[in-house]
């Protein structure tokens, strides 16, 4: 994967406790599918596109700089429905470093939907990488 390469993402569920993952770098053309189980149950009532970054250890590695990511044709499916992320009721979430030592600092954030499937999420801050919550 190199920066400005586009990947196409399909999930699927298949009863309470099983994921199909379709994955291709659409510039590529490399692509590669799995069945992954999973315990705790799926309503299918959500749908979510995240950009994240994790904890190691105690520690928080640097926010990647991604500039400017665009999800588009994002769609989700309900019963037999298939419509653009802006066609369902939807929340727009800010990613924040709570563990900034001087303030919450914003990291990343997302633009509106447009066309009702593309939306860009914007990075702004490396965050925090010291001890979690020092």
């Amino acid at each position: 994967m190199s920066p400005g390469q586009t990947i196409f993402v399909n999930v699927a569920y298949y009863g309470s406790s099983t994921a199909h993952y379709y994955i291709k770098n659409e510039s590529t053309g490399v692509a590669t599918s799995f069945d992954a189980s999973f315990s705790g149950g799926f309503t299918g009532l959500n749908a979510e596109w995240i950009v994240e970054r994790t904890q190691v250890g105690n520690n928080y590695p640097p926010l990647a700089d991604f500039n400017n990511t665009t999800f588009s044709d994002a769609n989700a499916e309900q019963g037999s429905t298939w419509n653009g992320v802006g066609n369902w009721s939807h929340n727009y979430l800010d990613m924040y470093d709570w563990h900034n030592d001087d303030s919450e600092v914003t990291d990343a954030y997302p633009g509106p939907i447009s066309s009702g499937n593309t939306f860009t999420l914007y990075w702004s801050n490396y965050g925090d990488t010291d001890a979690a919550g020092t």
